[in-house]
């Protein structure tokens, strides 16, 4: 889950370093402020392609062998909901 404090960290230089990690396959953020998840996956050429899931999608991480719906993650979650600027 993100925060305010870190989340430019989590966006720029964390991700690359994770990057550079070369069994890492996926990279997940979960606003805290909307509901909204962002999974980063490395495709098969190696670069990294996004997908933003938000309220009514099903989130999937087949890497993982994961999948759920996105109101499932925030369940018991309270969310701030800011507006899109």
């Amino acid at each position: 889950m993100l925060s305010k404090s870190t989340e430019r960290f989590d966006r720029t230089d964390k991700f690359f370093d994770y990057q550079q990690i070369p069994s890492l396959q996926d990279y997940v953020l979960v606003s805290p402020e909307r509901v909204q998840v962002e999974c980063y996956r490395k495709s098969e050429s190696g670069e990294w392609i996004s997908q933003c899931y938000g309220p009514g999608d099903f989130v999937e991480i087949p890497n993982l062998d994961f999948g759920c719906s996105i109101e499932q993650i925030y369940h018991k979650v309270s969310v701030l909901l800011v507006p899109d600027p």
